[in-house]
């Protein structure tokens, strides 16, 4: 290939990549949004998808809202980055390029390959994660900012009680000596909340 013929095409390539970003434009904000879409969050929406010239691929308008769990891949990237905090009611226009939709192979008949899509989307509700568990304030009976073997070893020993183990002693007396064996750093018996490898949360 000739040089500038190459460098034409590399300009070109550049150009066009440029282009390819996604854009949101909010088209309605409610003055009241206290809560709004984040990761683990189930939302709602409504939506109209339509190419590029205007031909329309699918729309929920007229049937129930589309759901999905956000940061769950359960969408294309491009939508569910757009979806991020969002207040009920909130309407935005999307453009997507096609290397968050459905990239080179397109979508069936419906997507053209290399699409870049754009969607008119009003999200209706928000059904919030639910609040991760602070293990560490759970097994710490006696709230002493520590836990024992004997802590540990009842919450084990529960556990295996529920899941009717066939040997709930001997399951969680494995589970907590290896608990204490691969977490209590300096040897003194007791877990911190920093050496806690569970969830947790920083305040005690």
């Amino acid at each position: 290939m000739k040089p500038l013929l190459s460098l034409v095409i590399m300009c070109w390539m550049a150009a066009a990549s440029a282009e390819q970003e996604l854009e949101i434009v909010v088209e309605f904000l409610p003055a009241n949004c206290e809560v709004k879409s984040k990761k683990g969050d189930t939302i709602y929406w409504h939506y109209t998808g339509t190419l590029l010239d205007g031909t329309q691929f699918d729309s929920s308008v007229g049937r129930n809202p589309y759901f999905a769990k956000l940061g769950a891949g359960q969408v294309i990237e491009g939508v569910e980055r757009s979806m991020l905090d969002m207040c009920v009611g909130e309407k935005r226009k999307l453009t997507i390029p096609s290397d968050l939709a459905y990239g080179p192979g397109g979508y069936g008949t419906v997507i053209p390959p290399a699409a870049t899509l754009k969607f008119d989307v009003e999200l209706m509700r928000i059904d919030p994660a639910p609040a991760a568990v602070n293990y560490f304030k759970l097994i710490d009976a006696d709230k002493s900012n520590f836990l024992s073997n004997a802590e540990v070893m009842k919450y084990s020993l529960d556990h295996y009680e529920k899941e009717q183990s066939e040997n709930p002693i001997e399951d969680a007396r494995k589970v907590t000596d290896d608990f204490f064996r691969d977490n209590d750093h300096n040897q003194d018996g007791l877990i911190s909340f920093d050496e806690f490898p569970g969830p947790k949360r920083d305040e005690l």
